[in-house]
């Protein structure tokens, strides 16, 4: 991750004429704990209304119509969600 992000900040404060960080902080891989009541809902809901937060989307537009989100896929019948 290190070497990606350097690299793609390089190249794009190159193209645009910018320096300094693109990214902020660092990049952080948290366990999702499948086994304690209710901490995968909050996590699944707190990641899905990440674009919402960001304004993204607006709030009186659909999740559903995201085209980033896997959250529609969430909605269908569990037989029709992609493996």
């Amino acid at each position: 991750m290190k070497w990606l992000q350097g690299t793609y900040t390089q190249r794009f404060n190159r193209r645009h004429g910018v320096y300094g960080h693109l990214f902020q902080g660092r990049y952080e891989a948290s366990v999702i704990d499948g086994e304690e009541a209710g901490y995968f809902l909050a996590a699944s809901t707190y990641i899905h209304l990440n674009p919402v937060r960001a304004g993204l989307i607006r709030e009186t537009e659909p999740l559903q119509q995201y085209h980033w989100s896997s959250f529609p896929f969430y909605l269908l019948p569990v037989k029709k969600r992609p493996g």
